[in-house]
């Protein structure tokens, strides 16, 4: 899908995107309410959360990856590849060229990192 939209947008626009591409990965808490919601659990703080955890293209803010966790579950586990899915969900054009990825402090891991420098 973010093919068909780049592939839409005007010469000048796909220049300017090429030319500074950053997938920056993220997650927050969504506190829900009801004991019988599925996916869902206590986080650090006590409260019942969703955790979203998604990948975006920063320049075109368009969502590349995305999974949903329960609150105690511990997203550096599946950056890697959260990463690696939102490449690959980089049009082909954008691909060739560099590609930089932010994530906050919290995604700290040798295993990301060994993977955002391939």
């Amino acid at each position: 899908m973010a093919e068909r939209v780049f592939e839409l947008m005007p010469a000048t626009r796909r220049g300017r995107l090429v030319e500074s591409v950053t997938i920056d990965l993220d997650t927050t808490d969504v506190e829900v309410y009801g004991r019988k919601k599925r996916g869902v659990e206590y986080n650090h703080q006590g409260q019942r959360v969703g955790r979203p955890h998604v990948a975006t293209w920063a320049e075109m803010e368009t969502c590349l990856a995305a999974e949903l966790f329960s609150g105690n579950d511990d997203a550096r586990a599946s950056a890697p590849d959260m990463f690696l899915r939102a490449l690959s969900a980089l049009p082909r054009g954008v691909r060739r060229g560099r590609v930089r990825l932010r994530a906050d402090t919290g995604y700290f891991d040798g295993k990301l990192a060994r993977v955002a420098f391939l």
